[in-house]
């Protein structure tokens, strides 16, 4: 038995997957070593004209909401600080049964973000 893994273990096959199975995490954690600091140098700069863009797709933000009375005000307030020129927040309120609707009314009827689409709440 000794003997047949001797003779194995000679087997150029044997010893190239021997040092495939060696070498490949360390071939590439060294290409990840090099794209995450070539990343870092090309893309993580401090030029805004990197990212500066011609147009500005529009950003939908949806916000599900049922019974969100206590939190539903600041939600809406952090996501109107977004720093996106072209975005829209929409509501959707499935069927609250607190103050929910009443307190985002002021927000839709300002004209602006967010938006807000309401249902009955259907129970399957």
């Amino acid at each position: 038995m000794i003997d047949l893994i001797r003779e194995i273990s000679q087997q150029p096959v044997y010893l190239g997957i021997m040092f495939f199975l060696g070498a490949y995490p360390v071939i590439t954690g060294l290409f990840w070593i090099t794209g995450s600091v070539y990343f870092s140098v090309h893309r993580e700069t401090e030029d805004e004209a990197f990212y500066a863009l011609e147009d500005h797709p529009l950003v939908s933000v949806v916000v599900p909401a049922h019974n969100e009375e206590g939190v539903i005000v600041e939600t809406i307030e952090c996501l109107l600080q977004l720093d996106w020129p072209c975005f829209e927040v929409m509501v959707v309120d499935d069927g609250s049964t607190d103050a929910t609707r009443a307190i985002l009314q002021p927000y839709v009827e300002s004209g602006s973000s967010p938006r807000m689409s309401t249902r009955a709440r259907r129970w399957r």
